[in-house]
């Protein structure tokens, strides 16, 4: 059964935090895969409004906010 390997994380500000993830289906090698979720949370919405989540067909290695 796959589970969410958590890979990465980061604060990009007070209020919100990046966490990059990957499906685990036990297999170390799954971080290096072109497969991530990345979720985002933000502190300031409205509860039920704070986590999203985006998929992307890379293998995320570091996580950098650009404003």
């Amino acid at each position: 059964m796959p589970t969410i390997m958590f890979t990465r994380a980061a604060a990009s500000s007070a209020d919100t935090l990046m966490i990059s993830a990957v499906l685990d289906e036990d297999n170390d090698e799954a971080i290096y895969q072109p497969a991530a979720r990345v979720f985002q949370y933000e502190h300031g919405n409205q509860p039920g409004d704070q986590w999203f989540a985006s998929d992307f067909e890379l293998s995320v290695q570091d996580i950098t906010v650009i404003e």
